[in-house]
């Protein structure tokens, strides 16, 4: 069996993955981990790395370490199980590069 999830990247992620929403499927009991993986192989999310405190982090265009903000359902993975938090049928997952500015 397989569920299915909803992926929305924004800003330069939307580029980078050819795709503003996109259902995927998953094997059941898949995990965040499991989608980042996926959405690294197959979408071409950039290089990344779990920091010690949960956060994932990859490397900017300047060489220097991003974080990547996950939702799922509209709730920081940082407030859930981080990347092992289970998805569900019709989990909504949103993917937020960092954002600068002032």
């Amino acid at each position: 069996m397989c569920l299915q999830v909803t992926v929305r990247p924004y800003l330069f992620l939307q580029q980078t993955f050819g795709f503003k929403e996109k259902v995927l499927e998953l094997p059941d009991g898949a995990d965040l981990r499991t989608l980042m993986d996926i959405m690294h192989r197959e979408y071409g999310l950039p290089e990344f790395h779990l920091t010690p405190n949960g956060k994932y982090q990859f490397l900017g265009s300047a060489g220097q370490p991003e974080d990547l903000m996950v939702l799922v359902d509209g709730r920081n993975m940082e407030q859930l199980q981080g990347t092992d938090t289970k998805l569900h049928e019709d989990a909504e997952i949103s993917l937020f590069p960092p954002v600068a500015g002032g």
